[in-house]
């Protein structure tokens, strides 16, 4: 494979034809590059223009990531695949047209019609947190199997690191001996017999959750793991990554009748990009967070 730098020459203005910065940004969010906006602007002014106004320093692991990152958004916007032989886009024969917004992004929020993100994509959506971490579900069964069915090193170990650099985890579920709970699912039971077995396991899943609790919190760490109980009818799952601020960002999934939870799509949607949509959930969210009863 050609170099970097060639890679990423090469790259660039096939990207920067279609897509703004910003838009650019979110493309690379896709592809599981998270990139500062600055970051890619000092790419630009070094790569590109070859003429920094200052001295910029770009590690090689930087360049390498961003190299593939980079082919990956075109390989998956327009019909073209790289070839590392000889550093050129060949166009595939036979290809689809290309649609006039290929992308399943719109007005700076990502939807994922596959559903629940894996284990992975969530690390990688939470790594960068900085104060506050907000996961809302109704049973947050999935969610306590990261810390109990899975190695440490794929979820908990991330979390414990989050929480030594202070960073906050607040834990929200339906309160399982609330009368509300136990109607909605035997309404999600009417179309998925399932569901009301999954009633039944929530108050062993709170204990579970309450165990997860003080383990983390013995640690002594900064950050502090926060656990909830809510009375209000279920409408979405949240997880939100530091709401407050302006890079604030959050995984949405809204609960559809008939459909099991790990299949409603997902909508990825950041602050500085979807401002009036983002804040739209965060005002519901605080409702939620000011009713929650502590555990």
């Amino acid at each position: 494979m050609s170099d970097s730098k060639a890679i990423i020459r090469l790259c660039y203005p096939i990207l920067i034809e279609r897509f703004n910065h910003k838009t650019l940004l979110i493309k690379l969010q896709e592809v599981q590059f998270d990139i500062a906006p600055a970051t890619l602007t000092n790419i630009k002014k070094v790569i590109i223009e070859g003429n920094p106004e200052r001295k910029i320093s770009l590690s090689k692991e930087l360049l390498k990531e961003a190299a593939k990152a980079f082919i990956l958004v075109i390989e998956l916007n327009w019909p073209l695949k790289y070839d590392p032989a000889t550093n050129e886009f060949i166009k595939l024969e036979n290809a689809d047209p290309e649609p006039e917004n290929p992308s399943n992004q719109a007005h700076g929020i990502i939807i994922h019609q596959d559903g629940r993100r894996s284990t992975s994509e969530k690390i990688q959506f939470i790594k960068n947190a900085k104060k506050e971490i907000i996961e809302v579900g109704i049973r947050l069964h999935t969610f306590s199997q990261y810390f109990t069915s899975r190695r440490k090193s794929e979820f908990r170990d991330h979390i414990e690191q989050l929480l030594k650099k202070g960073v906050n985890m607040k834990c929200l579920m339906m309160d399982p001996a609330s009368e509300m709970t136990r109607l909605y699912f035997m309404d999600r039971a009417k179309a998925l017999p399932k569901e009301a077995k999954a009633y039944e396991q929530m108050p062993q899943i709170l204990e579970d959750l309450k165990k997860i609790k003080e383990d983390l919190n013995q640690l002594g760490h900064p950050g502090q793991f926060e656990l909830f109980t809510y009375e209000n009818f279920p409408y979405n799952h949240y997880m939100m990554v530091d709401p407050e601020e302006d890079n604030g960002k959050l995984l949405l999934s809204s609960y559809i009748h008939g459909i099991i939870r790990a299949d409603c799509p997902v909508m990825e949607i950041r602050k500085n990009t979807a401002r009036v949509t983002f804040n739209t959930y965060l005002e519901s969210l605080r409702m939620i967070l000011k009713e929650a009863k502590a555990v």
